[in-house]
């Protein structure tokens, strides 16, 4: 029951609440887009040996770096990280039960 003392009564039933979402198929395109294009430019600057200091936190969440003396660098990306990207424009909302 809710009081509302401003009109001096209560309400006795329960209260809806309405969700309206809005989808862009567009946008959602144009985000992966970019999110591939990022892929490539972090992937071409591991292959460079140009790495910067900001995106450390990408490198290691969307590649495994590996490298040794004999083979040098090996660079593998992470299948389950950028699937999981992947997931996130078909569905924007991942977590919602509807």
């Amino acid at each position: 029951m809710q009081e509302r003392p401003y009109k001096k009564d209560a309400l006795k039933e329960e209260r809806r609440i309405y969700l309206h979402i809005y989808y862009s198929p567009e946008r959602a395109t144009e985000k992966e887009n970019a999110f591939n294009v990022l892929l490539s430019d972090l992937q071409s600057e591991l292959i460079n040996k140009e790495m910067q200091a900001e995106r450390q936190k990408l490198y290691e969440k969307y590649f495994e770096i590996s490298s040794a003396p004999a083979r040098g660098l090996k660079i593998l990306p992470k299948e389950d990280a950028i699937a999981f990207r992947g997931i996130y424009f078909q569905n924007p909302f991942p977590k919602m039960k509807f």
